[in-house]
């Protein structure tokens, strides 16, 4: 699913560089949830999602879900930050164990009903963007 995702929004960006002003923007990784789709860019983020969100929107349509755009980086913080939008992030915990990384992703517990989606779809989603386990904790 997620390599059929990648290659469909990959190919859907490529499209609508031909209409719109689309510069220097690589889709590294797409994540889908419940309501909305994930992507995850290197470069010129700013271009794909255009003034007044006008590319964004018409990414959403191509694509048949509302898409949000975050920054790929190395800084997973941003990362985590970008996905959950106002939501308030305390920390994000990088513990390397003999299985692999494993992110803790710790959030205001008042904010718990502000997530984009569900606690699991999330940490499932945040494993894949973060490549490693990734769990939430609500403080």
């Amino acid at each position: 699913m997620g390599e059929e995702l990648l290659q469909r929004a990959s190919e859907t960006v490529k499209k609508l560089s031909k209409a719109f002003p689309v510069i220097d923007v690589r889709v590294i990784d797409a994540v889908e949830l419940e309501g909305i789709i994930v992507l995850a860019c290197e470069g010129r983020i700013g271009s794909l999602i255009g003034r007044k969100g006008t590319i964004v929107s018409e990414l959403s349509k191509q694509l048949g879900k509302k898409v949000r755009v975050i920054e790929h980086t190395k800084d997973e913080r941003k990362m985590v930050q970008d996905l959950l939008g106002n939501v308030r992030l305390i920390g994000v915990n990088k513990v390397f164990a003999t299985g692999g990384v494993q992110y803790k992703i710790v959030i205001q517990s008042a904010d718990q009903a502000k997530l984009p989606d569900g606690k699991n779809k999330l940490e499932d989603c945040f494993s894949g963007l973060l490549k490693g386990a990734a769990t939430i904790e609500f403080i």
